[in-house]
């Protein structure tokens, strides 16, 4: 897989990248909202992934992730942060859509096994379709966002 990282913590952007490349995978690792943006649209290939920490300088990961849907709205994004409430209200409010979550902190093989899975797009298709019946009921989303995803992940 071709993933893009935005990640300010240095130390934790070369671990995301070692554990991913460890993988096979080709990771190419930015270190904040307004470099990862232009790295995406410079690129011709597409990612097949792009790895947001939710809060970073210049443009933090919402502002990021609502510019690259407006280029791609089918760009699998998943979420690093701390704060998975607040993420995933600003994500509903702000993109109109649940995206994946990982819950800092985390062991590095969580973001492999969530990165890894097949399965999560199609299920978050399906949960984005139901988004406007529980807009306001961040819980209730977040419940079904855990269901979706590998354990341990939120």
């Amino acid at each position: 897989m071709r993933i893009l990282v935005a990640e300010d913590e240095v130390v934790t952007v070369e671990l995301y990248a070692a554990v991913l490349e460890e993988r096979g995978h080709k990771v190419i690792v930015t270190y904040d909202g307004r470099q990862c943006l232009n790295t995406y649209r410079s690129t011709s290939k597409p990612f097949d992934v792009v790895i947001l920490d939710y809060k970073m300088p210049l443009l933090d990961g919402m502002q990021v992730a609502k510019e690259i849907f407006k280029i791609n709205p089918d760009q699998r994004i998943i979420f690093t942060s701390a704060y998975v409430v607040d993420t995933l209200a600003d994500s509903v409010n702000d993109l109109k859509r649940v995206v994946e979550l990982i819950q800092k902190p985390f062991l590095p093989q969580l973001l492999v096994e969530q990165v890894e899975d097949a399965s999560a797009a199609p299920k978050l298709r399906d949960l984005n379709s139901a988004v406007k019946d529980d807009e306001g009921d961040v819980d209730r989303l977040l419940e079904r966002l855990k269901a979706i995803q590998k354990p341990k992940t939120i």
